[in-house]
């Protein structure tokens, strides 16, 4: 099993903030990571009225609530839950298990994450779209590997299913997606 020492694996989120723009969750981390979330994933939240939303209830650093309202939402149903579609072998996935794990709920707590593009808008921070519409914005303090590139060498990567690859002369660096979204390693 790899377990890459630089990323946001073993880092236990907490919400910073939390706030509700149109159809949009922003939720921005303790440690400097910001989700920001489509609400189409969560039909409840839509639900309830715009002028609203942003009269939650913290419970604690990783849940959230409404007054008078019936669930509870959690980071899980942010960052995803790892253990559901966790596989060993390399990476690599089972595509029925996305069948399996399709409409579980809300948010993306059964959702396995690909990425499809990303963006390195500053030297500090990368921005990574999701294939279910998450976009993760990021700190590189933790990934040493990417931070030293150029940012002209950080836009030139190669995919490879759910790995990402920065070649140079001196390193070769790759990450997957839970090195972004920072899964807790059991």
């Amino acid at each position: 099993m790899r377990i890459p020492e630089d990323c946001y694996c073993n880092v236990i989120p907490e919400i910073k903030e939390l706030r509700f723009v149109r159809k949009k969750m922003v939720v921005k981390l303790v440690d400097g990571r910001i989700f920001i979330l489509p609400l189409s994933a969560f039909p409840s939240i839509l639900k309830i009225p715009e002028n609203e939303r942003n009269n939650f209830t913290l419970l604690s650093s990783s849940e959230f609530t409404w007054e008078g309202f019936d669930k509870v939402y959690n980071l899980d149903q942010v960052i995803g839950k790892y253990e559901i579609y966790y596989h060993e072998s390399d990476y690599t996935y089972d595509p029925s298990l996305l069948i399996k794990i399709k409409n579980k709920g809300e948010g993306f707590a059964y959702v396995v994450p690909r990425f499809t593009r990303f963006f390195f808008r500053n030297e500090e921070t990368i921005e990574i779209h999701f294939r279910d519409k998450r976009v993760l914005i990021c700190p590189l303090e933790r990934f040493p590997g990417i931070r030293v590139l150029p940012l002209k060498k950080r836009r030139k990567y190669e995919q490879w299913g759910w790995e990402i690859q920065w070649d140079t002369d001196f390193t070769n660096t790759s990450c997957i997606p839970e090195d972004f979204l920072g899964f807790f390693w059991k």
